[in-house]
């Protein structure tokens, strides 16, 4: 068994019109947690049930059925009687697939509360293995996510584990919008959650782990889930030296600056972009994905405004990708 379309697509907006949580958010969860099969039990026995692993109790308690019959309800009459409710309870805002997961995972750690601080920016732990937050959080800890084996899981581990699910719902989301052609979809995995966006609001705390690691002359830099390494010429042709490194935050180097370089626009060879494939680029490897401006042969996406630059140049980023690097007058 698997998502029913159109039946499903209908409920997964309805989720939307009364919560907020857009399809995209959701999806990736229902196939980790089911692999979008209404009729399955947890594999090591538990008694949770169905597309989103409900518990039995809860079934019985609030749908007054068997988790057996439960389970043989279609993933549309699961995602309206069960999964509605289960969204409306978690706490909001949830912007983003990745936060979605969070809730889904930890709830109390994407506001807050009694004994759980709250879990943001990428580099703040949701939970380890051991105690966090005044509570024993082992039987939380969940090694699937925490794939380094660290000991602790962070925001950054959550919206890997959520990528990695990315081309299991590919066939979903397209049945999904298909249903309403006129809705632009969000990143699945950063939506517009601010914290994990390219810009995200100063953090009250030092991060609790880097992404950015220095070594010598050379940095190893996580973009987009790949790590690639600078010597001192990336250096220069990112803009920035290896001091200014040690106090980077987590996010893409070329955005720092003040002092050093950052991006004014994107550009994108139509040869191997179209504008819904560039949005999806920027926003993958950190950047806006606003306004696509459409030329005969590029697509660019403007990061900041043309004025106020006392020196630029284009650079190549990736494949097909360019970037026009600016110094802002200081």
């Amino acid at each position: 068994m698997a998502l029913d379309f159109p039946a499903s697509a209908t409920a997964l907006w309805s989720i939307y019109d009364q919560t907020g949580v857009r399809p995209e958010y959701i999806l990736p969860t229902l196939w980790a947690e089911s692999g979008f099969n209404p009729a399955i039990q947890n594999q090591q026995g538990a008694d949770y049930w169905g597309i989103n692993q409900m518990s039995g109790d809860w079934i019985q308690s609030h749908l007054h059925v068997t988790p057996q019959v439960y389970a043989t309800w279609p993933a549309s009459q699961q995602l309206t009687q069960a999964v509605l409710p289960f969204v409306q309870g978690l706490p909001k805002p949830l912007l983003s697939g990745t936060r979605f997961e969070q809730a889904n995972y930890l709830p109390a750690t994407v506001n807050g509360g009694p004994h759980w601080k709250p879990a943001r920016y990428l580099t703040d732990i949701v939970v380890s293995s051991l105690q966090y937050g005044g509570t024993n959080a082992s039987a939380n800890y969940n090694k699937g996510i925490d794939t380094q084996n660290k000991g602790y899981i962070t925001v950054a581990d959550i919206e890997a584990f959520v990528r990695k699910a990315l081309p299991n719902i590919q066939s979903a989301l397209q049945s999904t919008y298909a249903l309403r052609p006129n809705e632009v979809m969000a990143d699945p995995v950063i939506g517009t959650d601010p914290y994990l966006g390219p810009n995200p609001p100063p953090s009250p705390t030092p991060p609790h782990d880097r992404r950015i690691h220095v070594t010598g002359t050379n940095v190893a830099l996580a973009i987009g889930g790949s790590v690639v390494i600078l010597g001192a010429a990336g250096l220069i042709a990112w803009g920035l030296s290896g001091e200014e490194h040690h106090g980077a935050r987590e996010e893409n180097p070329l955005k720092r600056c003040p002092t050093g370089s950052q991006v004014q626009s994107l550009v994108f060879s139509r040869d191997r972009f179209t504008p819904t494939t560039a949005r999806r680029w920027a926003a993958n490897h950190g950047f806006s994905a606003g306004y696509v401006d459409q030329k005969p042969s590029t697509l660019r996406i403007r990061q900041r405004s043309p004025e106020g630059w006392r020196r630029m140049r284009t650079i190549r980023m990736a494949p097909g990708v360019q970037a026009v690097v600016g110094w802002k007058r200081c």
